[in-house]
């Protein structure tokens, strides 16, 4: 049955028509998915049309807990949601928002809503970034100038430096942890000995 199927990626030149709320309820027809594309090499969207915003991120994340690879063309450009909105995919690997509409004053928002949506070890992909293997292969650094490209790149670098960071502090809390172990067991055979030395 369609509840069972992995992969679904539609491509099209135009930004598929559908509103956040359908995006839920094809989350929730299709909770095993573990890739989807849609519409994410398009570069325009018909403007009387819905179309989907970061919101539907959110929905894809609560109800596809499996999803490793996804690929949207959504409507960055105003009406951002609240960081508080956000639901952090469980194993997403690469996120391709491709040439999804923004503008450079929604650039600071839609930083701020992907840093609670995407996992530290996840990749944003961008524009024509190619991806292989949830890796960037392919970054052309100056596609153009106009505004799209610019905002684009700098949540992609940005997002990138805040992740690198969260690495960093995510092993040494693990590196203190070990010290903190390795400094417990010492100070209970140090308490060990000195009792049998009293006891003697």
């Amino acid at each position: 049955t369609m509840s069972h199927l992995t992969d679904l990626r539609l491509k099209n030149s135009m930004a598929i028509i559908m509103t956040d709320d359908q995006a839920r309820d094809l989350g929730r027809a299709l909770p095993k998915l573990h890739t989807l594309s849609l519409s994410r090499t398009a570069t325009v969207a018909q403007s009387s049309m819905p179309h989907l915003s970061l919101r539907s991120l959110a929905h894809f994340a609560q109800c596809c807990p499996n999803i490793q690879s996804m690929g949207l063309y959504v409507e960055a450009m105003a009406n951002i949601p609240s960081p508080s909105e956000a639901i952090q995919f469980s194993v997403l690997r690469v996120l391709h928002l491709g040439y999804s509409a923004i503008s450079l004053q929604a650039v600071t928002p839609v930083i701020r809503f992907l840093a609670r949506s995407l996992p530290v070890d996840s990749t944003l992909a961008v524009l024509s970034d190619g991806v292989q293997n949830f890796s960037i292969t392919q970054r052309i650094p100056v596609e153009s100038i106009t505004e799209r490209h610019r905002a684009w790149r700098e949540v992609q670098h940005t997002l990138t430096w805040m992740q690198e960071g969260k690495k960093i502090s995510t092993e040494n809390d693990r590196a203190l942890r070990r010290r903190v172990e390795v400094l417990e067991k010492d100070n209970a055979r140090l308490k060990s000995l000195l009792g049998c030395a009293e006891r003697s």
